[in-house]
């Protein structure tokens, strides 16, 4: 078994790893806790275990002498990973790199402590704390309703995350928002950074950090927390991505991440890039697996894998030849308002047949009953495309907008 790999969780997101693992070479050990697991598929072993459980997940790598443990695109694998990789000796971040990499209120001390921008903040365990870190800023702001930010700790798919504009919300998320977090029972209050959101995909090289994709963020109008529009590009005539890149490559490299995959989120202000959250792998959704290598030619993937199982890593990516005019769109789909039970849906046959679609996903079927999304995990579905111009990309987007219709009973 020492040519076995294992990857965790089970879920639909890491089948594209997994699948490039098979492809070269190796076998797969999936853990996840359910039978049902979408991955389990295409696992050559299988164990039943909650990847929280790091002691029994220990036990089945040490079992199956697995040659790395691995995940993309799941924050809450990180500290497993790190502990499992670490009893074993296998190559990975530490586990303290993995605490920074996942709990927000550490890397908010990592900005603040090397000067990188960094909204005011606050680490609350109690309610009483988060209002009066709220009456702090209200105090300092010109705005009788200032807004803040309260996330859990170590959460994702932007579970029990809330922008709140009164004490009266605030007690009644809190509770609900500090449920999500992991490691510590405490939600991370900031100040609210009003301008535009962004995610920047990197990869962590021996030459160094590079940033190979960066997107501009939407999100929906009633839920400003929740992306439902993230646009690629190398540059924008609005913002300094080259300022955004360098701020990025900043961070991991102080951080001493040795390798693998990064994504991070960061909000735009008074001409500074503040970091939300940067997670020590690839962006969720598909992004690492579909968006990167669509948009810059390179297998990221062959890369990770070469970087886990000890292979020398020889691949050098200049930052220069990622300058191109090719663009990627991920868009997910809406509801109405009520949402209703659906009776027709319009537009499959278009997402089939065009050839700049990389990917699509429907979270319903006609019959199913569908409303507006309260995280990333119950969108109701998406479409991945990549284009050589922005104006191809402005043609497709009119078009699904114009054809893909979802009728209700």
């Amino acid at each position: 078994m020492d040519n076995c790999i294992m990857v965790l969780p089970g879920t639909v997101w890491q089948i594209p790893l997994i699948k490039r693992i098979k492809e070269l070479g190796y076998r797969v050990a999936v853990v996840h806790p359910y039978p049902d697991a979408p991955a389990f598929k295409y696992a050559d072993e299988i164990v039943y275990s909650d990847i929280l459980d790091r002691e029994a997940v220990l036990a089945a790598a040490r079992k199956l002498n697995v040659k790395a443990v691995m995940s993309d695109e799941c924050d809450i694998a990180t500290p497993t990973l790190a502990y499992v990789s670490s009893q074993m000796g296998l190559p990975s971040q530490t586990e303290e790199m993995a605490r920074l990499y996942t709990d927000k209120s550490l890397m908010r001390d990592f900005c603040r402590d090397h000067g990188l921008p960094c909204p005011k903040y606050k680490v609350c365990e109690t309610v009483a704390e988060a209002v009066a870190f709220y009456n702090e800023l209200k105090a300092a702001s010109a705005d009788a309703k200032p807004k803040m930010v309260i996330k859990p700790i170590d959460a994702n798919s932007s579970r029990g995350v809330f922008t709140i504009q009164t004490g009266e919300q605030l007690v009644a998320l809190f509770d609900q928002s500090i449920s999500f977090s992991h490691h510590r029972h405490a939600v991370i209050c900031e100040q609210f950074i009003s301008g535009a959101e962004f995610s920047v995909d990197g990869i962590r090289l021996p030459q160094g950090h590079v940033c190979l994709a960066i997107s501009e963020k939407q999100q929906f109008p009633y839920n400003k927390n929740l992306d439902n529009r993230l646009y690629f590009s190398y540059t924008n005539p609005r913002y300094d991505y080259d300022r955004l890149r360098a701020v990025n490559n900043q961070f991991v490299e102080l951080s001493g991440l040795p390798f693998g995959f990064t994504h991070a989120e960061y909000r735009y202000e008074n001409g500074e890039f503040y970091l939300l959250e940067i997670g020590a792998r690839g962006g969720g959704g598909l992004l690492s697996s579909h968006v990167v290598p669509a948009l810059t030619g390179i297998d990221n993937y062959k890369i990770l894998i070469d970087m886990f199982v000890g292979n020398p890593v020889t691949t050098v990516i200049d930052p220069q030849n990622l300058r191109n005019n090719r663009v990627a769109l991920v868009k997910f789909f809406d509801t109405t308002e009520e949402g209703g039970i659906v009776k027709n849906i319009k537009g499959r046959d278009l997402l089939d047949t065009q050839k700049f679609i990389l990917h699509w996903q429907l979270n319903f079927k006609e019959g199913d009953r569908i409303k507006r999304p309260t995280d990333g995990g119950n969108r109701i579905g998406y479409y991945i495309a990549c284009t050589d111009n922005p104006e191809a990309m402005t043609q497709l987007e009119e078009q699904i907008d114009k054809h893909f219709e979802i009728e209700y009973e």
